[in-house]
């Protein structure tokens, strides 16, 4: 489905999604293809945005496989690396008023 649909088209897709998404996760396809019979693009086209979906949320819900050590190591790289950017920018702009207060607030 391309993006140039007349808008009467998007609002089949719309209807048509949304009905599926009321419905539990196992049925929705099934839905799909029964309430769009005939139409093979529309069906295409909300079969691929309940794809989608179901991709950006399994993405979202895959938890972090980081141990607490390798966790701690990489925060403390990006502190470092942080800090390491944090003085060239103050020796670049010379101590003054807000770079001292920077420099107690990170040393």
């Amino acid at each position: 489905m391309k993006g140039g649909e007349p808008p009467a088209r998007w609002e089949e897709i719309d209807a048509v999604l949304s009905a599926a998404l009321e419905r539990p996760p196992g049925e929705r396809l099934r839905f799909v293809r029964e309430s769009t019979f005939g139409d093979p693009q529309l069906a295409a086209a909300v079969e691929s945005l309940l794809a989608a979906g179901d991709a950006a949320t399994s993405f979202l819900e895959r938890p972090v496989d980081l141990d607490a050590d390798e966790l701690a190591r990489i925060s403390a790289e990006l502190l470092a690396h942080w800090r390491q950017r944090e003085q060239e920018r103050s020796d670049a702009t010379g101590p003054g008023e807000a770079g001292e207060r920077r420099r107690r607030h990170l040393f």
